[in-house]
């Protein structure tokens, strides 16, 4: 988890995180994609369960989920090397939105992330 965060954050400092707007009309999302939108819609509702069963370990379960399907996603498509600046922008957001999810799950756990490994 936390290799998968550091690796986030180092691609994030290659590009402007601000400049990276996009038509949302004109990006074409593909399965890993749509895998790595369906998880994190999952994390209020795990937070949720987990504070409602007092079992961190769900929280830690989800967390190692989204990193998983998040790797399959980034070992597939390219980000920066993305030719289609929508896309590009659309999963450079992704990312973002990925490691935010990750690095906030942690801290509930108690767990801080590294910057660099």
């Amino acid at each position: 988890i936390q290799y998968t965060f550091v690796r986030i954050k180092s691609l994030l400092k290659k590009v402007e995180i601000a400049k990276a707007d996009f038509n949302p009309e004109d990006v074409v999302l593909n399965i890993k994609e749509l895998e790595v939108i369906k998880s994190i819609s999952n994390f209020p509702k795990v937070i949720m369960e987990s504070s409602r069963e007092l079992s961190p370990y769900l929280l830690a379960n989800y967390l190692y989920g989204l990193v998983k399907t998040y790797n399959a996603f980034y070992q597939e498509y390219p980000i920066i090397g993305e030719e289609n600046i929508d896309n590009k922008n659309f999963r450079i957001e992704l990312s973002n939105l990925t490691s935010k999810i990750i690095e906030r799950g942690m801290k509930l756990l108690g767990i801080q992330m590294p910057n660099r490994m």
